[in-house]
């Protein structure tokens, strides 16, 4: 007798209702009216199930904290003083606290996978690193959590922190992050973090360009500097904003580089589109990266919640829905004509850039899967209904209808 089986669901593009039988965390069985008995039986009464959510690009250290500062320029510079302020009033209880919240909201909005930016400095240490690697280990089986070292406050102009980014991959950190405009020497911090990461064999994952000036655009240099040095571990940027500030002409050079260099993007416009342009009158820049030139070019882009009610970004929800439905306004992404690839940069795409493995509605994958009450796939976007059901490695955790709640 199999675990979970999830009867009378449209699955893809596929024509007509499927069952999908769950067994030991992952899809064994997929087809119509299945011959087949299972611990428990769920109807999906013919609506869409998806693969779970991945929000590969998000902050759990500073999330839910907005009341504590108020950002009253709304730029990108005062969120980081501001966020530097909030790092020295950081304490263990208290990151256990958000982070547990923020991963639960996650999970109840069909979210299976994240990847957390964890900031290190003389300000916070590794206390940070502790706790997310903490949470990592509490939420093992309901949520995929992978976790970036992240120099926030720079490598160069900080004594200790080449150290502490070392011992934070030590203790568990999978991942090496960096922002190279942020420093002092962008091309010594991309060369550093090129380095560290080949030492401890760890993928990069770095804020590029977070800015809407056409003077930082370091891009260039760092795909220049993986393709040079055949870097072999996977490199993915965020933000990625300079390119749309750029010439046509640089722009293109730029992704011509991502091509060759294999890099993943990351879009993330809800925070870029709250602090990009605030010194533009009249038409005022959307602050994003160029979305359609990247998907047309076959660059893998994703998008993902980014700071989820913080310094950066006072509002959000790590609703992955959301950021996809305000993409096809800020990108005027062409709806619903492309929305294989839109409903892709918050699942399959982000799942590639982060090298999860066996993802998606096959058999053999991870049971990590998210279903909703429409019948028509755009829907999921254009009315943005809470899931009726969300499983991760094949266990229920969250249900809706008549009990709407996270299960723990």
């Amino acid at each position: 007798m199999f675990q979970l089986l999830i009867r009378n669901v449209l699955i893809g593009g596929g024509s007509g209702a499927k069952d999908l039988v769950i067994d030991r965390g992952r899809i064994c069985r997929i087809g119509a009216n299945l011959e087949v008995t299972a611990q428990r039986e769920i109807d999906g009464a013919g609506g869409y199930l998806l693969p779970g959510f991945v929000d590969a690009h998000v902050h759990l250290d500073k999330a839910l904290t907005a009341g504590t500062f108020v950002n009253r320029s709304g730029t990108l510079d005062e969120a980081i003083r501001n966020a530097m302020e909030l790092k020295r009033r950081f304490n263990r209880e208290d990151l256990l606290h958000r982070g547990r919240e923020a991963i639960k909201t996650a999970l109840s909005h069909g979210t299976c996978s994240m990847r957390t930016h964890v900031d290190i400095d003389d300000m916070v240490g590794l206390l940070g690193i502790e706790v997310l690697l903490s949470l990592k280990e509490e939420f093992d089986g309901m949520m995929d959590l992978q976790i970036v070292a992240f120099p926030q406050s720079g490598i160069l102009t900080t004594p200790g922190v080449k150290e502490m980014l070392e011992e934070a991959l030590r203790m568990g950190a999978d991942v090496l992050g960096g922002i190279p405009v942020r420093d002092i020497s962008p091309e010594q911090h991309i060369d550093y973090l090129l380095e560290l990461a080949s030492r401890y064999g760890v993928p990069l994952d770095l804020h590029v360009d977070e800015s809407d000036n056409p003077d930082d655009f370091t891009l260039p240099y760092l795909a220049s500097e993986i393709v040079k040095t055949d870097f072999p571990y996977a490199v993915t940027v965020g933000h990625l904003c300079s390119l749309a500030a750029v010439s046509d002409e640089q722009a293109q050079r730029g992704i011509d580089l991502l091509q060759e260099s294999g890099i993943h993007v990351m879009t993330l416009p809800l925070t870029n589109l709250y602090l990009q342009g605030r010194d533009d009158k009249g038409l005022v820049r959307r602050g994003i990266t160029r979305v359609r030139e990247l998907v047309d070019a076959g660059i893998n882009l994703s998008v993902a919640s980014d700071n989820v009610q913080d310094p950066f970004n006072p509002m959000g929800d790590f609703d992955l829905k959301k950021a996809a439905w305000l993409l096809t306004y800020l990108a005027h992404f062409p709806f619903p004509s492309q929305m294989d690839d839109l409903l892709n940069m918050v699942t399959k795409n982000p799942a590639k850039a982060i090298g999860l493995k066996d993802y998606g509605l096959e058999g053999g994958c991870r049971a990590n899967l998210v279903l909703y009450s429409v019948n028509q796939l755009q829907n999921v976007i254009i009315k943005q209904p809470q899931p009726d059901l969300v499983i991760s490695h094949g266990k229920i955790v969250y249900q809706g209808h008549h009990s709407k709640h996270l299960i723990t």
